[in-house]
């Protein structure tokens, strides 16, 4: 990862992260090194996509590659040459060095990737959120939610670099459609993660923020809630590769899927869906793409399965615990 050619984004890392793993497995490598070619002294130099834990923890993404080996920082493109020069017979490298691949990013090229290997393989490798994130996130939904209701977690928050192409938010859009949810779905609580202040005082709505959460924490909240909603970004790729159901709205970057209505990946659920930036975003809208994908969900199954694991920071689980108590047992 040079950070001259792609500076650094959780979104773009998230992609990163899936092209790494989806490589080790079709070549069946033993594990993954990451190179971080970056500036001394800038690590990280926050992307627009970036959050102020991210800033000050520049490693901490690392925790959600799937394939991590050793991780070597370079202050140069000069030093990264010594060190391939020593240990080129020991790697293949991606992207490659002589420009068959570009390095900048390109979410598309990823996209078509990803499809390819679901083809070949009826999978994809999904990004890590660990046991223990996403158990802190179940209880962080069973302890702020009332009995019966259940959380859809909402961002909004747009990278920067795409504001040329990408259409603004609509607060009061958003504002409009919380209200319109309370009415007719009482027993839903939208979750908001991210540095977006304008859904501040909906009755219905919670800031993660609010009780300090850091990037991985909003994460776990991502892919442990009911469902998600956001707008496009990068940010998404971390919901692209799981089971969580989802509705991503106003995106402009993949062409060859858009029509009318709603569209999916190939590698998509039933319970997946997204609309183009060609969407006329109303209240009414939103209802329609929030009811296509709530409707499908089994909802008692989601409550099963977060009372299951749900746990404080440092207490365990109690599957975990029941499973302990048998061993003891036995033993």
């Amino acid at each position: 990862w040079d950070q001259g050619v792609r500076p650094w984004s959780p979104g773009d890392m998230m992609l990163f992260f899936e092209m790494l793993s989806m490589i080790r497995i079709e070549r069946k490598a033993e594990v993954v090194d990451i190179g971080i070619i970056s500036a001394e002294d800038t690590v990280f130099n926050a992307g627009t996509e970036s959050r102020e834990d991210c800033r000050l923890d520049p490693l901490s993404l690392l925790r959600i590659c799937p394939c991590p080996g050793s991780v070597f920082q370079f202050n140069s493109r000069k030093e990264f040459s010594r060190f391939w020069d020593m240990n080129s017979g020991r790697y293949d490298v991606f992207p490659s060095l002589n420009g068959d691949v570009p390095e900048s990013l390109d979410p598309r090229v990823c996209i078509v990737r990803m499809e390819e290997f679901f083809k070949r393989n009826g999978y994809l490798p999904s990004l890590r959120i660990g046991s223990r994130d996403i158990s802190w996130a179940h209880n962080f939904f069973l302890e702020n939610l009332a009995e019966g209701c259940f959380p859809v977690v909402v961002s909004l928050d747009q990278p920067k670099k795409s504001a040329s192409s990408a259409p603004a938010v609509d607060i009061r859009v958003w504002r409009d459609f919380l209200d319109r949810c309370r009415a007719e779905f009482p027993e839903v609580i939208f979750i908001v993660v991210g540095p977006e202040e304008g859904l501040r005082g909906s009755a219905n709505a919670l800031m993660a923020k609010d009780f300090g959460t850091s990037i991985m924490d909003d994460m776990a909240l991502m892919r442990a809630a009911l469902m998600y909603m956001g707008v496009s970004s990068r940010n998404n790729a971390l919901l692209w590769c799981s089971d969580t159901p989802y509705v991503i709205l106003q995106d402009r970057s993949f062409a060859d899927y858009q029509g009318a209505g709603s569209y999916q990946f190939r590698f998509a659920s039933k319970c997946q869906k997204m609309f183009s930036a060609s969407a006329l975003m109303t209240p009414e809208f939103l209802r329609d793409g929030f009811k296509a994908v709530y409707d499908g969900i089994d909802r008692e199954k989601w409550v099963t399965a977060a009372r299951q694991w749900a746990r404080r920071r440092n207490s365990l689980p109690s599957e975990i615990l029941y499973k302990k108590a048998l061993s003891y047992k036995s033993n």
